[in-house]
């Protein structure tokens, strides 16, 4: 499948050894109040309850922000990215994680992962950049067991025309800018439950919790 323009710039490896600076400044500028990229990890590790050794997907891994949090918190982290400029750049920063953090290159729309493989995912803004981002939410479903968290942070689909019309720029770079109910819809068929939710502005940070089976006999 070709890839948008936001993706393409991801496999330059300018913007992956930047990406971790605009990323500690990236929620403050777009919520517009003071948002440090601390609190959004520590949001990740309390909402995602983390126990230790449980496996972890990082899915859309960048530098490797979320997955070093997830593997201090305990976790077992696959990081997957499909760009090879952002691996090298989380595998570079990620040096002292060796044995808790496995990379790979990987689309996890299409991941290829064993069902209900995993206890937890996480998804950093990365939801905006997916190609089809309710084939991923899918894909999420189908790899979370019994159990299992979703943890996302996404930029959330404008309500006012007046949004609608600054989204639209970038809506011809490639970028999602998901709807939260078609998020949560699209979820609950795969038998998640949103728990958690903390809206700023278009910055949105939820947390899925998936009980069982949508296919298990009541």
């Amino acid at each position: 499948m070709p890839k948008t323009l936001v993706q393409r710039s991801n496999f330059l490896p300018l913007v992956a050894w930047n990406y971790e600076r605009w990323r500690g400044r990236a929620l403050s500028l777009l919520t517009r109040s003071p948002f440090p990229l601390a609190r959004e990890l520590r949001l990740l590790q309390d909402w995602g309850a983390v126990r230790r050794g449980e496996m972890w997907l990082d899915a859309g891994t960048s530098s490797g922000v979320y997955a070093r949090a997830l593997a201090d918190a305990g976790a077992r982290v696959i990081a997957a990215d499909i760009s090879p400029a952002m691996l090298s750049e989380a595998r570079r920063r990620s040096a002292a994680y060796a044995g808790r953090i496995e990379f790979r290159l990987l689309d996890v729309e299409r991941s290829g992962l064993p069902d209900a493989s995993l206890g937890g995912i996480a998804v950093g803004a990365s939801l905006t950049e997916f190609h089809d981002p309710r084939r991923a939410l899918e894909e999420f479903g189908r790899l979370l067991g019994p159990g299992g968290r979703l943890f996302l942070m996404y930029l959330r689909a404008a309500e006012t025309r007046r949004g609608r019309l600054a989204q639209w720029p970038f809506k011809l770079l490639g970028v999602r800018f998901p709807d939260r109910e078609d998020v949560r819809a699209t979820l609950e068929r795969c038998g998640l439950r949103r728990v958690r939710a903390q809206v700023q502005r278009a910055v949105t940070l939820e947390l899925y919790f998936k009980e069982s089976s949508p296919d298990a006999p009541l």
